[in-house]
């Protein structure tokens, strides 16, 4: 009897997590991003014929360059800021290598909004309304999801 009643008490706590787990698959919030990522809601969203895929295959490639240049010295900008960590006596230093790393990130976003210039570019005139509703949303569909906070 005891056997029973255990194992219809784990059955029902399966049942419970199944449905929890199930529950919070369908639940969840969907993500902005298909497969293949923005690129993927640009097209749609602009209704790109396939000689403006081609070009705006092409603007991601040179975005995508641009971008990962920076980033790496905004990165070793960093690395290099974490030297003086120790160093009470270099404020004027850190305070240059901040300013740098001001300044990269500065032409980061200059990037990003000029590679939306160029996308309005490819746009033929009938899609230019579109493009204007798209614009709008960029903050919305291009914005990374934040991370989980850690506890440290």
């Amino acid at each position: 009897m005891k056997r029973e009643k255990f194992l219809i008490a784990v059955i029902i706590a399966l049942l419970i997590s199944n449905l929890l787990l199930i529950g919070f698959l369908v639940l969840r919030p969907k993500p902005m991003h298909g497969p293949n990522g923005p690129k993927e809601i640009v097209i749609k969203k602009l209704g790109f014929d396939d000689t403006q895929v081609t070009t705006y295959e092409a603007l991601i490639e040179e975005h995508s360059r641009k971008i990962v240049d920076l980033n790496n010295q905004v990165a070793n900008e960093k690395k290099t800021l974490y030297t003086y960590l120790n160093d009470n006596q270099s404020t004027s230093k850190r305070d240059s290598i901040v300013n740098t790393i001001a300044l990269i990130q500065s032409e980061i976003e200059k990037t990003h909004f000029a590679h939306f210039q160029d996308i309005k570019k490819i746009c033929k005139p009938e899609q230019l309304p579109l493009y204007e509703k798209f614009s709008s949303e960029i903050q919305e569909i291009f914005e990374r999801p934040k991370p989980p906070r850690r506890k440290l």
